[in-house]
């Protein structure tokens, strides 16, 4: 909690004049600054929540599989034990912050190095463990046998993103690529057959010395082998023979299917282009690293799909010759124009996926050029970027957007998402690793220094940072191709945010209740009347003030106008979420509708026309 500096002020006049600038420039009223963060009023349902949400931590990874929280497996492992243990949820959720806390010190680890540790923070943490505690530490142990031995424990981290996306691709490529390597094997053993068959249905292979060759030496000695030969030589019913042309293009294609074949037990799960010293590659990622990441995987991505034109060509040359289908005439000059825009979707899916890890400084630099470059090229490339908690330069507006900067290029995947709220996160990825065409992804993480979930959770809570996934797949519209997650907490802005940061502190100062006056605005309220104008007031946070109570903290205008600014850019992307609501015509009423209107329509004219003649009849007598 903040130590409060509330000194009394006996001039009122003065200090509304120090307020007011303090509120526009930032400067002054020293006495009132926060010594740590402050506790803003209506934070309650977002800690209580904090819980729960921190729970999906650690993450467990395995090549092949998608990433899962572990608090999934520990339920489903202590019920299916024998005999089951009965682990209440608030139980599993103290084990499961148990192997958070010990995969927080080991990193990222097999559950086999976690669990020991685990069980002894468990330990110290709950003395009271339930009369079941020795049933529980056996069934926790055994947990490293319930799982994948290559699987790992991935805690929350400024780290975690490359490995939950590694697990993506390796769930969404991994079958696809071991499929293909079988179509490529497959292809290639059935040519060098129908070779094979070829040669043997040969004059030159029905010879009489071939013949004895073939059937080993000494064999002469029990039948003639040269009248083995001319019975060989009657008409069979076969195929037609192979001309030298389809025979030198069944060798062609069995040598480039072999040599793909064996090049595909040599590349990696997939490419990671970034900085020197910074690639992350979980599992059997491999790195390049580069000076400009973004422009270097665009060359590399088309120096692949370049290289692997001819293998496709191939696949479809051994299919056709197989089945006995090619026809030069038609066949040839379509493969001759086959590129890779015309590939399968599968078969661009067993090429290792190009991923460019860059940070928002590198994208924000030197790079920004190539990073649009990038997303222009409708080639399938990643790109992974990460913003850590709120900081000083968003607040002056000097933090570029690159989630709805990609929105920009429309045709690019765009997932923005964050470390803490997992489900959204896991989602997006799989989405991402199996799209075929530019993917940005920017999330949410902790800072490198200290991993506080709290401070991650709240960029999204406070609308600071929307979670958007955008899928031009999905249709032809913006709200066919958009998802925003709705905010689960209306009324906290990002200066909640920047009031629990002590790096923001400065942005606030707290005032005594001699220095309340009508002219203060509460935040909330004060965003609410902000039009087109700022209303003439100051608007307040309130804060805990260490008491029991409440005291106001003044905000600057450039924190005010980031609120401002945040809370239109999710209603903008909300918008662009929701379907359009189109004027609905209104139809026309039934011939038998219409017609009694003008019925009484007519009756009604009629009564008036006879009013008015009795009245004429009338002042005439008069």
């Amino acid at each position: 909690m903040a130590t409060m500096q509330l000194t009394p002020r006996v001039d009122p006049p003065a200090m509304r004049e120090e307020i007011r600038a303090f509120h526009l420039t930032g400067k002054g009223l020293d006495d009132g600054l926060p010594l740590e963060g402050l506790e803003p009023a209506g934070m309650e349902a977002f800690e209580q929540s904090l819980a729960l949400r921190e729970a999906a931590w650690p993450m467990f990874v395995a090549p092949g599989a998608a990433a899962r929280p572990f608090l999934e497996i520990l339920e489903a492992i202590l019920s299916a034990g024998e005999p089951p243990f009965p682990a209440a949820r608030e139980l599993v959720v103290e084990i499961t912050a148990a192997f958070a806390a010990a995969s927080a010190e080991a990193g990222v680890a097999p559950v086999s190095e976690v669990v020991g540790r685990a069980l002894e923070i468990l330990a110290a943490r709950n003395a009271t463990l339930p009369a079941a505690s020795e049933q529980l530490e056996r069934d926790l142990r055994r947990l490293p046998a319930s799982l994948p031995d290559d699987g790992l424990l991935v805690p929350f981290s400024s780290k975690a993103l490359a490995w939950l996306h590694a697990a993506a691709i390796a769930e969404s490529h991994g079958a696809t690529r071991k499929a293909f390597r079988e179509s490529l094997k497959q292809c290639r053993d059935r040519l060098r057959e129908l070779l094979a068959l070829e040669d043997s249905n040969s004059a030159a292979a029905r010879s009489p010395e071939n013949l004895a060759s073939s059937l080993g030496g000494g064999v002469g000695a029990f039948f003639n082998a040269a009248a083995l030969s001319a019975a060989l030589r009657r008409p069979v019913q076969a195929s037609k023979p192979m001309g030298s042309v389809r025979r030198a293009r069944c060798e062609q294609a069995i040598s480039v299917l072999d040599d793909a074949w064996r090049q595909s037990h040599e590349e990696p799960a997939f490419w990671t282009f970034a900085l020197p010293g910074t690639s992350e590659n979980p599992f059997t990622g491999k790195a390049i690293e580069a000076a400009d990441p973004c422009a270097a995987a665009i060359t590399f991505v088309e120096e692949q799909l370049n290289q692997a034109v001819p293998v496709f060509r191939a696949l479809r040359i051994a299919k056709l010759e197989l089945a006995d289908a090619y026809v030069a005439a038609v066949h040839s000059p379509i493969l001759e124009r086959f590129g890779w825009e015309t590939a399968d979707d599968e078969e661009l899916r067993s090429l290792p996926p190009v991923v460019v890890q860059a940070s928002a400084e590198t994208l924000a630099g030197p790079g920004m050029a190539s990073f649009a470059r990038l997303l222009l090229s409708g080639k399938p490339i990643q790109v992974l970027t990460v913003r850590g908690p709120l900081g000083i330069d968003e607040v002056y507006g000097r933090a570029a957007d690159f989630g709805n900067l990609a929105l920009a290029y429309r045709d690019a995947f765009v997932l923005q998402s964050s470390l803490a709220a997992s489900a959204h996160l896991l989602g997006g990825l799989a989405a991402m690793t199996r799209c075929l065409r530019p993917a940005v992804a920017v999330v949410a993480v902790p800072s490198a220094n200290v991993a506080v979930f709290s401070d991650c959770a709240l960029l999204a809570d406070t609308r600071t940072f929307p979670l958007f996934g955008y899928d031009p797949e999905r249709g032809d519209s913006w709200s066919s191709r958009m998802t925003v997650e709705p905010a689960s907490f209306g009324t906290l802005t990002p200066a909640h945010a920047a009031a629990l940061l002590p790096s923001l502190r400065h942005c606030f100062r707290l005032i005594p209740e001699s220095a309340w006056d009508a002219e203060q605005m509460e935040l909330n309220a004060y965003l609410t009347a902000y039009a087109k104008r700022p209303p003439l007031a100051v608007p307040y946070l309130l804060v805990a003030d260490g008491k029991g109570g409440f005291a106001r903290a003044i905000l600057t205008r450039a924190l005010v106008d980031l609120c401002r600014e945040r809370a239109r850019s999710w209603a903008l992307l909300d918008q662009l979420a929701t379907p359009e609501q189109k004027a609905v015509p209104v139809a026309a009423a039934p011939v038998a509708a219409e017609r009694e209107v003008r019925e009484e329509a007519a009756r009604r004219e009629g009564a008036a026309l006879a009013i008015r003649r009795v009245v004429s009849i009338l002042m005439e007598a008069r």
